[in-house]
């Protein structure tokens, strides 16, 4: 929920997010996520477990416990902005 306010608030797009914790954690083993059109946010118990998720997933950037998906319709460019705030409100 911070990040998508951090993305809003940055002026980046973050359409139609909607909580996916409890169809996705179970199966993954984060403990909450959030699906939007352009990216999925997934937090995680530990950085290591984070680390293990994201090492199987194109697109992705990680900041410490978090990951974020990109969509692929996400250009390049745009993803540094996604990327920049998550570090950020993260660290």
């Amino acid at each position: 929920g911070d990040l998508v306010a951090a993305f809003t608030d940055a002026g980046l797009a973050v359409p139609n997010a909607h909580d996916v914790g409890p169809q996705k954690c179970p199966q993954i083993g984060c403990i909450d996520a959030v699906d939007t059109d352009t990216v999925s946010i997934m937090k995680f118990p530990s950085t290591g477990k984070a680390e293990l998720y994201a090492a199987s997933i194109p697109r992705m950037f990680q900041v410490e416990d978090v990951v974020l998906v990109f969509s692929s319709a996400v250009s390049p460019e745009a993803r540094r902005g996604y990327e920049q705030v998550a570090k950020h409100t993260i660290r």
